[in-house]
């Protein structure tokens, strides 16, 4: 996972602090990490009856995508990792910035959908998706919070920081369960 060129400058910008997913920049901002995030390529069981279940990446390009234009080249999914790195250009009609969108689609059978598992952990459980080609995935990003060095740091960006990092303390729900 990536991100688009776009990011936010927090401090040109007069933002307190930033949730950021994958490598950082080096920057003059404090990182804190929270998690690890996968990614989770996903369909209906009543897409997967009708088009068929893709077995390796390159089958999906047989397949319609629901892209998220949030990721950096958003046509083209990449799995595996080392040396067993694998790039696929997808094709489809659906795109969104939104990944819990990409997954509302996927589950109305619209299309198979690439994002990051917490958006689809819900729906994965209710079995309205289908977690797909799980040992072709990519290793984990990592969540951050960034925030400006500050002498003192603002009380409510300090208690907002403390919240993420006990709300994503240990490996959260989503990673469980689904390879």
């Amino acid at each position: 996972m990536s991100f688009t060129d776009r990011m936010v400058n927090l401090v040109d910008e007069g933002f307190d602090a930033a949730v950021r997913i994958g490598a950082l920049a080096d920057s003059s901002l404090v990182a804190r990490k929270l998690a690890t995030v996968r990614a989770v390529t996903v369909a209906s069981p009543e897409y997967l009856a009708a088009r068929g279940v893709p077995r390796k990446p390159d089958d999906l390009r047989k397949h319609d995508a629901i892209v998220d234009i949030n990721i950096a080249n958003p046509d083209v999914w990449h799995f595996g990792s080392g040396k067993k790195r694998t790039a696929v250009k997808v094709t489809g009609r659906l795109r969104f910035a939104n990944p819990y969108i990409c997954v509302a689609a996927a589950c109305a059978g619209f299309g198979i959908a690439r994002s990051p598992a917490f958006a689809a952990a819900e729906h994965l459980r209710r079995g309205r998706v289908t977690a797909l080609l799980g040992n072709f995935e990519r290793d984990p990003a990592t969540l951050h919070v960034v925030y400006p060095h500050a002498r003192h740091l603002a009380s409510k960006v300090r208690v907002f920081i403390d919240f993420l990092a006990d709300r994503f303390a240990g490996e959260p729900e989503w990673h469980q369960g689904w390879s």
